[in-house]
């Protein structure tokens, strides 16, 4: 997923972050429709499993065995889409960020006259660093992209690449299934930077590291930080229904 490269006054660039973010919502919305499809799916075929279930002969065992594998892929689906979901969700997330940084960075005069060359090469370096991550991260090199989440992270002193950065960090360890270290770095994220917009993805995501380890109480308490904090966030909603679901 890359970033985008941030250029002073880009009118142009600004509507291509606008159209990125309709088409995000548009897939989020599609992804939605999914997995309330193949919730109702699941539902639908539990409640056949249930009534097979007060009979008996071989021929309901056949079928409540055929059920049994349907409700099996089904999860299987349904695992699958909320997968396309969540990469969606952070895509967003991101743009949302990018967009937010753009509208922010403005040409700062030197006393001569000239825009500042230091300030703008800099953020640009970083910038690069992040989407070489970035790309490293995308590509499964997931030691590799942390260390180059973790440079960004320690070098960006203004905070708007930081807190993206340390939510990446926890990305690679939670795809590592390493739910301590994941943890981590969500948590750190959420104490050096409370009021950042990455606080709902980290939220969720640190919920979900304590269920990996059979934590539930600990991920309830972490998800109702999340909805007290991000009311009506696409992350709020995923947690509320995982819970409601028993996942």
């Amino acid at each position: 997923m890359a970033v985008f490269p941030l250029l002073a006054g880009g009118c142009a660039q600004l509507d291509m972050i606008h159209a990125e973010i309709r088409a995000a919502r548009g897939e989020i919305a599609v992804v939605n429709r999914k997995v309330d499809s193949t919730r109702a799916d699941v539902h639908a075929v539990n409640q056949r499993l249930s009534q097979v279930g007060l009979k008996s002969g071989d021929e309901v065992s056949r079928t409540r065995a055929d059920l049994q594998i349907s409700i099996s892929q089904l999860m299987a689906e349904m695992q699958k889409i909320q997968g396309q979901l969540e990469a969606n969700q952070m895509r967003m997330t991101e743009i949302d960020r990018q967009l937010g940084l753009l509208k922010q960075r403005a040409p700062q005069k030197s006393s001569n006259g000239d825009t500042s060359k230091v300030s703008s090469s800099g953020i640009s370096q970083l910038e690069s660093s992040l989407q070489t991550a970035q790309e490293d991260f995308s590509r499964g090199r997931y030691d590799l992209a942390f260390r180059g989440f973790a440079e960004v992270a320690a070098k960006d002193s203004s905070g708007n690449l930081a807190p993206l950065a340390l939510f990446k960090m926890g990305e690679c360890r939670f795809a590592q299934s390493n739910w301590d270290e994941a943890r981590t770095h969500y948590k750190k994220l959420l104490r050096d930077y409370p009021k950042d917009s990455q606080r709902c993805p980290a939220l969720f995501k640190l919920g979900l590291a304590h269920e990996r380890q059979g934590g539930l109480s600990e991920r309830d308490a972490t998800w109702s930080q999340l909805q007290k904090s991000c009311p009506g966030s696409n992350e709020a909603q995923r947690a509320k229904e995982q819970q409601t679901s028993g996942k």
